[in-house]
């Protein structure tokens, strides 16, 4: 037992010892990264043929050389007979053994196998190893890989039937570089009775620089017959001048060794070289009655550098084509180069017409199918008539026409352009191609931008749009009619307005019409922020006729909280981008619009030089400071409840009038003092508010109270009534009154405030009267 969970222990142990080495492995924690080697692969086409005495004795395979990983340099092939029923198959590299594999690249070659008679090389299936080795001329020396493949050798026997491949004429192709040509593949049928079906396809590994197209790919073949396919082979103009292998494959249904198929080569080879003719552009269009020219390129491939002849044929009734000059000599791997110019007859009809280039240099021809196409081409401009402001910009459209698919490019200029305007194509050469026929980033379209500076003449302005082809100009008429930018006018009455706490007032908003302006204008009002002010808009959007005008109410509110003193009232008017904004000052007492009733009243004016003096004096100094406007807000208390019946008894009593126009002269001239003094210290209004209080209130005790208050004195001096001594105590309440207007300065507190200036201008008066009352003892008689 106890053995039994020694081993599950270790087992277990083990098993997980093994799983966190498996992921520590995964991880790459403990194994280091190991760089990739550069190689390369063989790869043997097709894998498996046959070949019998009777009918073939002959078998290609295409062998091609892939470079892995960066290898790059020369390999040597080889191949031999790994097993079989004897080794005296032949085997053999037409093309050469040793390849140059390209860096990243392939080559190509093909290994040739030859069997002789049924003596030499006994039947069955003979296994073959195609083995490449890298030589010191190469990335990676020594370094080798196969490829097997196999070859079936049969006894020919008629009654199944077999194929042979060959080709007419001979077995190479000769081709330029962007050149097409082809070769005759013959498909021959041994068989005693019936038919043989043959498919045929190049090798998979075929050289990917050409390409190779059968017609028919299958062959149906009579016994003892031949039929055949057209190998139709083309090469880019990018494929490089050498040697190229194809290698056949024919395959039928016929058993071989087990298999239910036979398979048989056979191989070409494709020869590129010399050069190739390129015209450029390979599509031009031409007007009837005009000339054109087109380069004609002869590019050289490889080591070519030979004379090239320069032909040009198709070339319809009315229209010529001369070659400048007719033969070219390209260096080697150069470009030399020829004009091709055409002239056409006015009457050559319209259409396409295709006509053959063609280079020669002895056996090497090198074709090219040039496009030429005869019409005639037009532009429109959309749309014909455009508004725009000063200061505005516009856009015209234009757009390319082609007649009879006729295809070019046109420069685009703008003629007559009036003064003050500036204009742009965008893009200034367009293509003209049937739809769809302009290549890629080539638009057939352009858009004629147009700023029109602000102080541009007004007035309408005639121009035209050219478009020139190879000379030929084509023009489309426009019209610009520059205009005034249409704008609005706001207008605010009155401008300036005086409030009080807890009331409102309205202004009146007119919007006009400038240069026929016509929309809606949104307003909106801005007022001083904290300030307890309200503004209404009544509309708030004004429709405004062209030439024409609308207005808007706009009501102030001000709270009965609000604090005094003046400010900005905004009013903006939007519509569109176009926006104006007007303003109106407000300035908001408590006693802003309240009549100084008594003055009034002995005045008869409301707008007398001294009524107009005390208001200016209360509303703009006094009333504008925090200890001003709480004093204002006590005294109208106090005043305004006797003023209205004293202001009637003064207004119909001729003398009473006269007595109050003069006790009011005395407090004119103290206010004037006071004035004065609240000017020299206007920077600090709260402290000039202060003093000219008591100024004010020591010039009203000395010339109001103190003479009334000395007449009571002396009376009682002579009655023997004995007053107490009240200097102390007044002292004491004055310099509490001051005290309670700096606390409530520093505190804000509006009551404390009404408190502390009313106690300061009572006590002031006092102090004042008293001052002068004793002073003016000292000098009467007892």
């Amino acid at each position: 037992m106890r053995q039994r969970k020694i081993l599950s222990t270790f087992m277990i142990s083990t098993l997980v010892l093994l799983t966190t080495l498996g992921v520590v492995l995964h991880n790459n924690t403990i194994v280091p990264e190991v760089a990739a080697i550069s190689s390369f692969n063989v790869v043997v086409s097709p894998v498996s043929q046959t070949v019998d005495y009777a009918v073939n004795q002959f078998a290609w395979y295409n062998v091609l050389v892939q470079s892995v990983d960066g290898f790059i340099g020369d390999v040597t092939l080889n191949a031999s007979i790994t097993t079989g029923p004897d080794d005296e198959v032949s085997l053999s590299f037409p093309g050469g053994s040793t390849v140059t594999v390209p860096l990243d690249g392939q080559t190509f070659t093909y290994l040739r196998a030859t069997i002789g008679s049924p003596a030499d090389v006994p039947m069955g299936v003979y296994n073959i190893r195609v083995r490449g080795f890298a030589s010191t001329q190469s990335s990676n020396p020594g370094w080798v890989n196969d490829a097997n493949i196999e070859l079936r050798v049969i006894q020919h026997d008629p009654d199944i039937g077999d194929f042979r491949l060959s080709s007419t004429p001979g077995t190479v192709v000769d081709l330029v570089p962007g050149g097409m040509g082809n070769i005759q593949i013959n498909v021959q049928a041994f068989k005693t009775a019936g038919s043989i079906t043959v498919s045929l396809l190049t090798a998979a590994s075929s050289p990917s620089e050409i390409t190779a197209e059968f017609d028919p790919f299958v062959v149906t073949v009579d016994a003892y017959t031949i039929e055949d396919s057209l190998l139709l082979i083309k090469t880019t103009e990018l494929t490089p001048a050498g040697n190229y292998t194809l290698v056949i494959t024919g395959t039928s249904d016929a058993p071989s060794y087990g298999l239910n198929q036979r398979v048989h080569t056979w191989a070409i080879t494709v020869r590129v070289s010399g050069f190739y003719v390129t015209p450029d552009p390979a599509v031009k269009s031409i007007i009837a009655g005009n000339t054109t020219n087109i380069q004609i390129g002869v590019q050289s491939i490889g080591t070519f550098s030979s004379s090239v002849t320069l032909t040009a044929s198709n070339v319809p009734i009315g229209m010529t084509a001369v070659f400048n000059a007719a033969s070219v000599i390209p260096a080697q791997g150069s470009l030399a180069t020829s004009i091709l110019t055409f002239d056409s007859d006015p009457t050559l009809a319209h259409g396409t017409y295709y006509l053959n280039l063609r280079g020669t240099s002895g056996w090497l021809i090198s074709d090219h199918v040039l496009a030429i196409t005869v019409g005639n081409f037009n532009l429109t401009v959309s749309p014909l008539v455009k508004t725009v402001e000063q200061g505005g910009n516009t856009t015209f459209v234009v757009e390319a026409i082609t007649m009879s698919d006729f295809t070019a490019v046109m420069t685009l200029d703008l003629i007559g352009a009036p003064a003050g305007i500036e204009w742009e194509f965008d893009p200034s050469i367009i293509c003209i191609a049937p739809t769809g026929g302009c290549p890629p980033n080539s638009p057939g379209m352009s858009n004629l931008n147009i700023n029109v500076s602000s102080n541009a003449p007004v007035g309408t302005y005639p121009m035209w749009v050219e478009g020139t082809v190879d000379g030929e100009k084509r023009h489309y008429d426009i019209t610009l009619i520059i205009i005034a930018p249409q704008d609005f006018l706001m207008q605010i009455t009155p401008t300036t307005a005086d409030v009080r706490n807890g009331s409102s007032t309205s202004f009146t908003i007119t919007i006009y019409s400038l240069n026929d302006f016509t929309g809606d204008v949104d307003l909106s009002v801005s007022v001083p922020v904290a300030s307890g002010i309200t503004g209404s808009l009544s509309p708030s959007t004004v429709p405004i006729p062209a030439g024409g005008s609308a207005t808007s109410m706009l009501m102030i509110t001000t709270a009965p909280t609000a604090p005094a003193g003046q400010g900005s009232i905004s009013v903006t008017g939007t519509s569109d981008s176009l926006s104006k904004e007007v303003t109106v000052t407000l300035t908001v007492s408590p006693t802003a619009g309240l009549p100084c009733i008594i003055a009034t009243a002995a005045y008869g004016s409301e707008i007398a030089p001294e009524v107009y003096f005390l208001r200016f004096f209360r509303d703009n100094s006094i009333q504008t400071s925090f200890a001003g406007s709480q004093f204002m807000n006590v005294f109208n208390a106090w005043y305004y409840s006797f003023s209205p019946t004293v202001a009637e008894h003064v207004k119909n009593n001729l003398v009473f009038r006269n007595v109050v126009q003069a006790a009011v002269y005395p407090l004119l001239a103290s206010l004037y003092v006071a004035q004065w003094s609240y000017s020299g210290l206007s920077f600090a209004p709260e402290l000039a508010v202060v003093v000219a209080g008591l100024v004010a209130s020591s010039l009203i005790g000395v010339i109001y109270f103190a003479p009334i208050t000395l007449l009571v004195v002396r009376v009682a001096r002579r009655k023997q009534i004995r007053i107490g001594d009240i200097n102390k105590p007044l002292m004491i309440a004055w310099i509490s009154s001051i005290a309670l207007i700096v606390i409530a300065e520093i505190a804000v507190q509006p009551a404390l405030m009404m408190a502390g200036t009313a106690a300061f201008v009572l006590s002031t008066i006092i102090v004042a009267t008293k001052m002068t009352v004793t002073q003016a003892q000292r000098y009467l008689p007892k």
